[in-house]
């Protein structure tokens, strides 16, 4: 599993083979695949829940033969085995896009499916970390949300959606703790304006820039704070 979550589906393989275990490193080689692979190992866990095998089988690899079937909550006889449950949302995200959605999907099936997971208004419920970025810790955790939103949770929205709003996207409480710390932020709203995302409304890019200004000067780098000051359009 942790080989999967990372995308390494040879390692994957290889490990089982090593351990002996020819038969699941044969389904594993086939996880993302959909169709009929995906659609037996369905079959067989139903089995294995219907007569209640599934009580003498280890829960790892009920996950690992759940994410197979690409099925996230799999409803085993001892309760709901949740596929996504120790993963970061990073890797919860990933394992959305490369096995349990369909393999023609695009980046934005696989956000919108992720954001169903963590929002809980899929059918299975909350069962991913909310995107909350690094500094927050633990919250975001499974069923609960995030005082904010991750910078990069934030950029693969504006790369599905360009109505996303850039203000929330540059916001410093979408990387750092330190509300002050604007830096990060002005260097990202340059980049996607470069790239043509050019909805940020005006006052808030004006105050973007006198804030990053601001802080420029306040550890001496006066001449990078005239720099990013002529940044301000003046319509005067």
């Amino acid at each position: 599993l942790a080989n999967l979550s990372g995308g390494r589906v040879s390692q994957a393989c290889k490990a089982l083979q090593s351990a002996g275990d020819h038969r699941t490193a044969l389904l594993v080689a086939q996880v993302g695949g959909g169709g009929e692979v995906s659609r037996m190992v369905q079959q067989q866990l139903d089995r294995w829940t219907e007569v209640k095998a599934d009580n003498n089988i280890k829960q790892e690899r009920i996950k690992l033969l759940s994410l197979v079937a690409d099925s996230p909550v799999w409803v085993s006889t001892t309760g709901p085995v949740n596929t996504c449950s120790d993963l970061d949302w990073p890797r919860a995200l990933a394992s959305h896009l490369w096995y349990l959605t369909h393999p023609l999907s695009s980046v934005g099936d696989a956000l919108h499916e992720f954001e169903l997971a963590w929002r809980g208004t899929g059918p299975h419920g909350p069962y991913c970390s909310a995107p909350a970025p690094a500094y927050l810790g633990d919250q975001g955790a499974i069923g609960q949300p995030a005082l904010a939103t991750d910078l990069r949770y934030q950029l693969l929205r504006l790369y599905c959606d360009r109505s996303t709003a850039i203000e929330q996207l540059v916001d410093p409480s979408s990387h750092t703790g330190d509300r002050l710390d604007s830096r990060l932020g002005w260097l990202v709203s340059r980049v996607v304006e470069v790239l043509g995302y050019r909805h940020m409304a005006d006052h808030a890019r004006d105050r973007m820039h006198r804030d990053t200004a601001s802080q420029a000067e306040r550890v001496g780098l006066w001449q990078w704070s005239v720099f990013i000051l002529q940044h301000i359009e003046d319509v005067g």
